[in-house]
Parts: structure tokens; C-alpha cells; sequence
């Protein structure tokens, strides 16, 4: 293979056998004695790409580089062990509360119920009594007494009510309106005495702050 050569002193250009690589020669137009360079092999660089299917020659020398992560898998997903924790918690304390409010709860509603058959009994009873007595002002009778029986009902019907929220802890503001109410015979007839140790025991209940911190809208 031929060697392309330029003579240091002259500039011209010319061609010698790669036999010559390194031999000192004489430039046949200015006669100046030059030294023919070393035949250098030409090197082929061959781009190469590693398993992974990385550029090989974009990587930087002495840098290890890291698999690189999807937009969608650079972020682990929070941890839930403690929302799940706090939500037990919450669970647990809630049924506690439940518990503890079912006996009081249950009892001034079956004497909710009490004072309204109570009530309905004596409006019924005083109705035959003037029917008895004074038929032909019959009018005058049932007007003022079923005002009278239809206020008593609704406080008895107001007991039942307060105390089933009262059980389910929601609406915590009609709970103490109903307590107090059941302690009289307005809601609970003559059944008031046995309805008062219920109503302090739901008192004494829905002091409690952890008790109050478990209703709904209190």
C-alpha cells in the first residue's frame, strides 16, 4: 500500500511504497533529504452497544449509570399500614361507644313507646267516662282533651326518636332535649320514675368527651 508524502521544504506531493515507512529520501524536485513517516495502520471504530441496549459510547468513563425508571414507577406508593391502623382505631372506638349507649338508649325508647299506649289509654278512658256521664257535649270534650293527648304523644314520639339517634350516635343535639324530656310524665306517663335513672345514665354518658367525640353533628 502506497504512501502519501509531502516534502517539508517544497510542499510537493508524491507517492511511496509503504516499504519505505521510516527510511530517510531524497525529494526528487528540491533534493531535500526528508524522513518518510511511519506507516500507521488505520484503526476501524466499530460502535458497540452492551446488553441492556445502551449506547456504549454515550456513557461517561468512570461512571456507573443506573437503569433509568419509568415516569409511572419513579414513585413507590405511599405507605397505608397507618391510614389502615387510625381507621381500626376509629372502628374500635366507635363500637365501644355503641355498646355502652345501647342499654340506656334502648330502654328510653321502649318507654317512649310506653307513654304513648299509656296516653292513648287515657284519652280513651276519660272519653267513655264523659260519654257516660255527658253525651250531648261530646264536642266540647274531645277538642281541649285530644290537643291535651296529641301534645303528650308527640313528646313520647320525641323520646322514641331522640333515643334511636341516641343509640346510633347521629344527631347528638337532640340527645339532651330527649333526656331531660323522658324524666317527665309529659313523655313517659306515670312511667317518668323508672325513666329517670336511664336519662342520668345517658347524662352521665354523653359527658364523657370521648363518647360526645363519636357522634355525628354534635
Amino acid at each position: 500500500m502506497a504512501i502519501e508524502f509531502s516534502c517539508g521544504s517544497c510542499s510537493a506531493r508524491f507517492r511511496i511504497p509503504d516499504t519505505m515507512a521510516g527510511k530517510k529520501i531524497r525529494c526528487p524536485k528540491c533534493q531535500a533529504v526528508q524522513q518518510v513517516p511511519a506507516d500507521e495502520p488505520e484503526i476501524e471504530y466499530q460502535l458497540k452497544r452492551d446488553e441492556s441496549g445502551d449506547d456504549f459510547w454515550l456513557q461517561t468513563p468512570g461512571i456507573a449509570t443506573a437503569p433509568q425508571q419509568s415516569l409511572f414507577e419513579s414513585h413507590a406508593p405511599a405507605p397505608t399500614g397507618s391510614i389502615t391502623a387510625s381507621a381500626g382505631r376509629f372502628d374500635t372506638a366507635q363500637e365501644e361507644v355503641r355498646r355502652r349507649v345501647a342499654v340506656p338508649a334502648k330502654a328510653l325508647y321502649s318507654l317512649g313507646i310506653a307513654g304513648i299506649v299509656l296516653h292513648g289509654l287515657w284519652f280513651v278512658v276519660l272519653l267513655l267516662l264523659f260519654l257516660i256521664s255527658d253525651p250531648t257535649h261530646l264536642i266540647i270534650f274531645i277538642v281541649p282533651h285530644f290537643g291535651v293527648f296529641a301534645i303528650f304523644a308527640g313528646m313520647s314520639y320525641f323520646v322514641c326518636h331522640g333515643a334511636k339517634h341516641f343509640e346510633n350516635l347521629d344527631r347528638g343535639q337532640f340527645v339532651i332535649p330527649m333526656l331531660v324530656i323522658s324524666m317527665t310524665p309529659l313523655a313517659t306517663n306515670i312511667l317518668f320514675p323508672v325513666a329517670i335513672p336511664f336519662a342520668l345514665w345517658g347524662f352521665a354518658l354523653i359527658s364523657d368527651p370521648k363518647v360526645r367525640r363519636q357522634f355525628n353533628g354534635y
